[in-house]
C-alpha cells in the first residue's frame, strides 16, 4: 500500500510526538539495519521520516510490514490509515520517557518546498533538504514525500496551504505550468508574504520592468497556442484543455503582482544561504512555525 502525503505526515508527527522510551522499543521491534535512521540525539521526528523512507526503499521491510508493527504503538485508524484486511490496534499505555531524551517531536514542525526539478534549482533544493536534516522541522518535498501514483494535483495543492513555503525561483519556474500552479495557490490561500520563503536564482529576471514582461508575454503565448490548438478538434475531445486554459490565464492574470512582491522582498543571494548553511532561512522558517 501506499501513504498519501496529507496521511504520511500525519503519521510522522504521531510518532515524533510519543514517548521516547516507547518509540525506541518500537523501533528495537522493526530491527533496523544499521546506519538506516540518525542517532538517539538527533528529533525524533526526523528519524521518524528516516524510518518510513527505509520501508518504502529498495532495502525497507516494506511499508505493509513496517506498519503492522506500528499499528501496536499508534492508532493508524485515528490517522485515516487501514491495513488491509486487519482490524484497529489500540495503542498500549506509554511508559514515562527517558530521562535525558530529546523532547518529543509533539507540533505540527513541518515546511514545504515549491522548485523547478533539474539544474541549479534542484540543486539548491538538495542542499536546503540536507541543511534541514539537521533540525526539527520536517521538510515536505516531491521526491521523498510524493508515492508512485499518488495525485500530483492534490499534493501541489497541498502545497499552496503549508504554513511555511520555500520557493526556488528560476526563469525555469516562472515558465512552468506546475510550478507557477504551486505559486498561484499559495498566494490564493491567503498571507502570501508570510508564508512564502523565497530563494532567487540567477537566471530569474524579476528585478527589471522590461524582463518580467517577458512572463507575462509567454503566459500570454501559451493561451495563445493552446487556443488556437483546440480549434482543431471537436468539442469531444477537449476533456482537460479548458482546464489548461483556465489556468494559464489565472497564470497570467497574477504573475505580475506575485513577481512584484517577490523582487521587494529582501531574499539574500543563493550563495549566502549556502555559505551560511541556510542559518537565516532556518530561523526565518522557526519564528513562521512559533505563530
Amino acid at each position: 500500500m501506499n501513504l498519501d502525503p496529507a496521511s504520511r505526515l500525519k503519521l510522522i508527527q504521531s510518532l515524533g510526538a510519543m514517548p521516547p522510551a516507547q518509540f525506541e522499543e518500537m523501533v528495537f521491534a522493526l530491527d533496523l539495519p544499521a546506519g538506516v535512521m540518525s542517532s538517539f540525539q538527533a528529533p525524533q521526528g526526523q528519524r521518524a521520516k528516516e524510518l518510513l523512507d527505509w520501508a518504502k526503499g529498495p532495502t525497507g521491510k516494506g511499508l505493509d510490514s513496517v506498519l503492522q508493527v506500528l499499528s501496536h504503538y499508534v492508532s493508524l485508524d485515528n490517522l485515516g490509515i487501514t491495513l488491509p484486511g486487519a482490524a484497529p490496534v489500540q495503542p498500549p499505555m506509554a511508559p514515562p520517557s527517558l530521562p535525558g531524551s530529546p523532547p518529543p517531536f509533539a507540533t505540527a514542525k513541518e515546511v514545504f518546498i515549491s522548485y523547478a526539478w533539474g539544474g541549479d534549482s534542484e540543486a539548491m533544493a538538495n542542499k536546503i533538504d540536507e541543511a534541514f536534516q539537521a533540525s526539527e522541522i520536517i521538510l515536505i518535498r516531491d521526491k521523498n514525500d510524493l508515492d508512485f501514483k499518488d495525485s500530483i494535483k492534490e499534493f501541489m495543492e497541498q502545497i499552496g496551504k503549508g504554513k511555511a513555503v520555500i520557493v526556488i525561483i528560476s526563469d525555469k519556474y516562472l515558465k512552468s505550468e506546475n510550478c507557477m500552479f504551486e505559486l498561484v495557490e499559495i498566494a490564493a490561500n491567503g498571507d502570501y508574504r508570510d508564508r512564502i520563503f523565497p530563494i532567487v536564482l540567477a537566471d530569474a529576471e524579476i528585478y527589471k520592468p522590461v524582463k518580467r514582461i517577458r512572463y507575462i508575454q509567454h503566459w500570454e503565448q501559451e493561451i495563445a497556442d493552446l487556443d488556437e490548438a483546440m480549434k482543431t478538434v471537436s468539442a469531444a475531445n477537449m476533456q482537460g484543455f479548458r482546464e489548461s486554459i483556465d489556468l494559464y490565464t489565472r497564470i497570467r492574470n497574477t504573475i505580475a503582482e506575485l513577481v512584484e512582491i517577490l523582487k521587494n522582498m529582501n531574499t539574500l543571494p543563493p550563495d549566502i544561504h549556502t555559505e551560511s548553511e541556510f542559518a537565516e532561512l532556518l530561523k526565518a522558517i522557526e519564528q513562521r512555525l512559533s505563530t
